[in-house]
This record gives structure tokens, sequence and C-alpha cells, in this order.
């Protein structure tokens, strides 16, 4: 089955670190670090939250799997000459740039799916994460309420739900 992916570029540290996040794995995370943490007191609501977005969310898988078979990317390969060069005439450079931007709104439907399910997943640490403590580890400054997006595995050495925290910041501005 097909694990839909996506680039997150973010800035840490004076580093600009490119993530590809399985977005099914952080569904999975979230429904581990959710009412996991602090024994577990918030179990029942977040329980009943992941069980309640994730038809919804399940449904957005489908239309990524969907685009996926949508969006085939026009290739030069065709108009390579020996040398390396690429040789088109007006036409078919006109028709390139045509399925070239087809391609590119697809992208767009594809990332605003994506947003969709990270903003679930936000909303859930949100609303149900226990976490008080911000790693020192981490060694940077953070308001102390984003210590409830300090959960999950590390990735580049940033929690999971930080990680999704800073994608949706990403995703809406």
């Amino acid at each position: 089955m097909f694990i839909p992916s996506f680039p997150l570029v973010i800035q840490f540290r004076g580093n600009t670190v490119r993530i590809y996040l399985k977005l099914q794995e952080i569904f999975i995370s979230l429904n581990n670090a959710l009412g996991n943490q602090n024994g577990g007191n918030n179990t029942v609501s977040a329980e009943s939250y992941i069980k309640s977005t994730e038809p919804a969310v399940q449904l957005i898988f489908m239309g990524l799997q969907l685009y996926r078979y949508l969006t085939p990317r026009p290739a030069l390969e065709q108009y390579r000459e020996e040398d390396g060069g690429i040789k088109m005439t007006h036409g078919q450079a006109q028709g390139f740039l045509k399925d070239e931007v087809d391609a590119m709104s697809l992208d767009t439907a594809k990332a605003t799916l994506s947003g969709a399910i990270i903003q679930v997943a936000c909303s859930g640490l949100n609303q149900h994460s226990t976490e008080i403590k911000i790693p020192k580890e981490l060694n940077i400054t953070m308001d102390q309420t984003k210590a409830k997006f300090c959960v999950g595995r590390t990735v580049h050495g940033l929690p999971l739900g930080l990680v999704v925290y800073a994608a949706r910041i990403q995703y809406n501005h």
C-alpha cells in the first residue's frame, strides 16, 4: 500500500533540515503518544478523539492515494539529445509547460490534504497531550505551552510531536 509522505523543511539551530514525514506514522505516533504520558490521565478522551477523527483521516489518505495516480510529471527525456541538451519545438514546449502547471495544481491539492491530516494530529496533541516538560536535551528556548508537543520518537533531534507542530505552522502560514 502507498504510504503518503511529504517534505517538511525546518530551520533548527541555524541548519535547514528536510524531513520526509509519513503521514500514517504521524497518526500512529499520535495514537501512541496521547494518554501515554504522566500515567495516561487523558486516555479516554484521547481514544475518543482518535476514533472520531479516524474515518475522516482514512478518507483523506484515500484521496492522497488517488492524487498519486493523477499526478504524472511531464518527462523531458524524450527531448534529450546526445549531448545532454533539451530540444523542443515551440508547440512541444507549450505542451510541456501546460502539463507541468497541471501537475503543480494537483500538488497543491495533495498539500492541502496532507495539511488537513497534520491539523488533525496537531489538534489532538494540543487537546489531549499531558506532557508538561520540555526536554533539556533540546537546548532551545521555547514557550512552555509548547511542552505538550514534546512527545513521540525523535526525528533529527526533535520529538515527533514538535515536528507535527512545526508542520502545522508551515502549512497554515
